[in-house]
């Protein structure tokens, strides 16, 4: 049977290319036959106010820094679930040490709880690598049921011992503004995590293309035995990689709980570790690419929700469209595999 061809691509990766376009057709082709009165708003949306256009931009921030906690499992060969868990971790341990901070402390007020969320990450990062030590098993799973067993208990420290009374909603009390980070659009929730999101891909580049470390660390997820030969310990690289990929996780959770809110609401970051699990995919792990996979994650989120606003769209529209997009680069990553092991 006669491969599909582009020029300068071989025919597995050909297809692809042509399975993500498909998919953000197909999308976008229930979009027009079900509501064709928000097609305007759903393209427009996000950029007809800078609150929307701000709060888009946020959280793309917040999904790129997810996407590059994942991406840097991914490099080393593991497949990292416990983004959800983890980034609410962050959230409620750096909003538990804020709060235990005088005004006196200054930038201190902010950057200890930061620092303290990345803490709690790479502690509940590093539990799944001592499980494949001591029992064997993949991270891929230990991650997961850690992820979901640290749910409900975080759901019970914000509902009980965290919240705050005089809320009407399931919330704790609010940081004080200067535990939280600088606004850079007044209308909107776009704040310096912007910045630090792009700064962490930069770090993450020269990490990996200039760094022993970072070589080590593609290697381990090309082959583990090629750096087990070359006298590495692979165990000691998975447990390091764990632990600053889940630091990472921290920190978004922590970026997110005081950029977006100021406060921990129950379940805010529901939704932010598989869609940033689904970025990291979609972006094949570059992480020049990582920032614009985050963009159009939240474009179709934020155009979803124009749509949903102006015509009734339901909101469940966004998921359809990420999960096609998310499949058909699953499936081109898979066939770019199969052709380079053929």
């Amino acid at each position: 049977m006669r491969e599909i061809a582009l020029p300068g691509l071989s025919g597995r990766r050909a297809i692809g290319i042509l399975a993500f376009l498909c998919a953000v057709a197909l999308g976008f082709s229930i979009l027009v036959i079900y509501q064709p009165s928000g097609l305007a708003s759903f393209f427009l949306g996000p950029f007809a106010h800078l609150f929307s256009f701000g709060n888009m931009l946020n959280r793309a921030a917040l999904l790129c820094l997810s996407a590059l906690a994942a991406s840097l499992a991914f490099k080393a060969g593991i497949i990292h679930l416990g983004g959800e868990g983890f980034i609410y971790l962050g959230a409620v341990t750096g909003f538990a040490l804020a709060r235990l901070l005088p005004p006196s402390w200054g930038i201190l007020a902010f950057i200890l709880p930061a620092l303290a969320s990345m803490a709690a990450g790479a502690f509940a990062g590093s539990l799944p690598s001592c499980m494949r030590r001591l029992s064997g098993r993949d991270e891929l799973i230990t991650s997961f049921l850690l992820s979901q067993a640290l749910l409900p208990l975080l759901d019970w420290a914000v509902s009980s011992p965290l919240r705050d009374p005089k809320s009407q909603i399931i919330a704790t009390a609010f940081l004080r503004q200067d535990q939280r980070p600088t606004l850079l659009l007044s209308q909107s929730s776009l704040n310096t995590s912007a910045l630090i999101s792009l700064l962490a891909c930069f770090l993450f580049y020269l990490f990996l293309y200039r760094s022993r470390g970072g070589l080590l660390t593609r290697l381990s997820g090309h082959s583990r035995k090629f750096v087990e030969y070359s006298g590495h310990s692979t165990e000691s690289l998975r447990f390091k990689v764990m632990a600053f990929s889940s630091a990472i996780m921290g920190l978004c959770g922590f970026l997110a709980m005081s950029g977006d809110h100021g406060r921990v609401i129950r379940g805010f970051s529901s939704g932010l570790g598989w869609s940033g699990l689904a970025c990291a995919i979609v972006a094949r792990s570059n992480p020049f690419l990582l920032p614009l996979a985050a963009l159009l994650f939240a474009y179709i989120d934020a155009g979803t929700k124009s749509a949903q606003m102006t015509s009734g769209l339901p909101g469940e529209l966004a998921a359809i469209i990420q999960a096609l997009i998310f499949f058909a680069a699953a499936s081109g990553r898979f066939s770019e595999r199969r052709d380079t092991h053929a």
